[in-house]
């Protein structure tokens, strides 16, 4: 039967994601298969499979992302998913939210006698650009290759009818982290234990060479049983090279400035301690209810000279500077914060990545 070029790009996609998932001789042996009922797909198929270490794969195949562009933008009007539509063997029930990348939906999946609630993402039309693609593609993998009780797990994924990539994870029903503790009331030791939670996680991460690059609370949610998982490695990067100071090749202006390194603002060489900066940025909102920074609303040439100089104030100082002007209510009286947790923080904000902890491990320690 012939295929319309948009029905064998979407072959196309489907078979590398089924054989990129294969040992190396499951992988031949299904290509050698292959060969013998489609010589063509074989041929594309072990192009873009030797490509695929490089991040090159789409464009492995000449015109295939060009061709799943236009296929896009033909079918604007069509190509939006609604309440009911089927992706792969789920069921859309309601957008969650969408990004700069990709939509994400609550969906479920009945099968054989059981009931399943994912969270389903699926990359925006529109945004099929080769970059975009390659992105989606890695943070697929990247989060199918983590197993942690704090991370959301990864659970399928596939090419829908129009050929663009989607996964399914599980299903979070919680609150941001740092709307959790207010809303909960928790105090410093509880606070800190959330957060030790999420650096876990994100050593683990870092122990998979893997750096997050957008860790913020928003990215952490944090169910009724108040348990911790941290979510979104849309633009989480595989590091190359040894030891706990491994970095990227490159970095790309893909961050919240609130909670980013100065090392990402400025365009430098992102590491594992670029995470721990985060990290920090996050347990000093966690203690004061404020960012360590004033950030907000700036350009990115304007945060780029504030971070040449920028200095933290002690979590402790400005946790009684806040309490002295009656910013917090009377529960937050009383809090305190001690030298020890005060020189953790800032060790972990410090302006020049090599001096602050080299990893999350580091920092948990």
């Amino acid at each position: 039967m012939a295929h319309s070029k948009a029905e064998r790009d979407a072959l196309l996609l489907a078979c590398f994601d089924s054989l990129v998932e294969l040992s190396a001789p499951e992988r031949e042996a299904r290509l050698a298969a292959l060969r013998q009922e489609d010589p063509e797909l074989a041929a594309a198929l072990t192009a873009m499979l030797a490509a695929d270490g490089t991040d090159g794969a789409l464009e492995a195949v000449p015109g295939l992302v060009a061709a799943l562009h236009i296929q896009n933008s033909e079918e604007a009007d069509g190509g939006a998913l609604s309440i009911g539509d089927e992706v792969g063997p789920f069921v859309l029930q309601r957008c969650l939210g969408q990004g700069g990348m990709g939509e994400v939906w609550l969906a479920t999946r009945t099968q054989d006698g059981f009931h399943q609630q994912v969270a389903l993402k699926r990359i925006r039309r529109g945004m099929n650009s080769a970059t975009a693609l390659r992105r989606f593609q890695a943070e697929r993998r990247i989060l199918a290759e983590l197993s942690h009780p704090h991370i959301a797990r990864f659970i399928d994924g596939g090419v829908d009818a129009r050929g663009l990539p989607w996964y399914a994870m599980s299903y979070v029903e919680g609150l941001p982290l740092n709307r959790y503790v207010q809303v909960h009331a928790l105090g410093v030791r509880e606070r800190v234990a959330l957060l030790l939670q999420v650096t876990d996680a994100v050593a683990h991460a870092q122990n998979q060479l893997i750096v997050h690059r957008d860790l913020k609370p928003s990215n952490v949610l944090v169910d009724g049983e108040g348990v911790p998982h941290l979510l979104d490695f849309g633009i989480a990067k595989l590091l190359v090279g040894e030891g706990t100071q491994a970095e990227t090749l490159t970095a790309e202006q893909a961050l919240t400035p609130m909670y980013a390194a100065p090392e990402q603002i400025q365009g430098g060489r992102i590491s594992t301690a670029t995470d721990v900066y985060a990290l920090g940025a996050m347990l000093y909102e966690l203690l004061t209810d404020s960012l360590p920074h004033a950030r907000a609303g700036l350009s990115l040439a304007a945060l780029v000279a504030q971070v040449r100089g920028e200095i933290s104030e002690r979590p402790s100082l400005r946790l009684r500077q806040r309490t002295a002007t009656g910013e917090f209510r009377s529960g937050r009286r009383g809090w305190a914060i001690d030298a020890d947790l005060d020189a953790i923080v800032l060790n972990a904000l410090r302006s020049e990545p090599e001096r602050r902890y080299a990893s999350a491990a580091a920092l948990a320690d």
